[in-house]
């Protein structure tokens, strides 16, 4: 599984981590040494491992996945492995086209 950040918006506020993916909701994380940000960071561009992650963060994967687990509980994950696994002829075929109106 190469977990992704669904579309969703960061900022620092102090310490802290403010996540938006909802407009009703937000996360907001104690990051003091930005750990989580970087994270955050990576998972918003996707393609990556746990074992990866963990690598690029310098971190325990246990570390890793406790965060995952913490971000998933929240509904910000997808798995990055299942998106886009069609091809181009695929998704065309899938796509939905608008109708074309008919005239009274």
């Amino acid at each position: 599984m190469r977990p992704r950040l669904k579309d969703a918006l960061h900022e620092r506020d102090g310490a802290d981590l403010r996540l938006v993916y909802d407009r009703r909701f937000q996360l907001l994380i104690n990051d003091p040494d930005g750990a989580v940000e970087r994270l955050v960071t990576l998972l918003a561009e996707g393609g990556r491992t746990v074992e990866e992650l963990a690598a690029a963060l310098s971190v325990p994967e246990s570390d890793v996945t406790a965060a995952l687990g913490a971000l998933d509980r929240h509904g910000m994950l997808e798995d990055g492995d299942r998106l886009g696994r069609y091809g181009p002829d695929a998704s065309e075929r899938h796509h939905s086209k608008p109708r074309a109106r008919r005239r009274p």
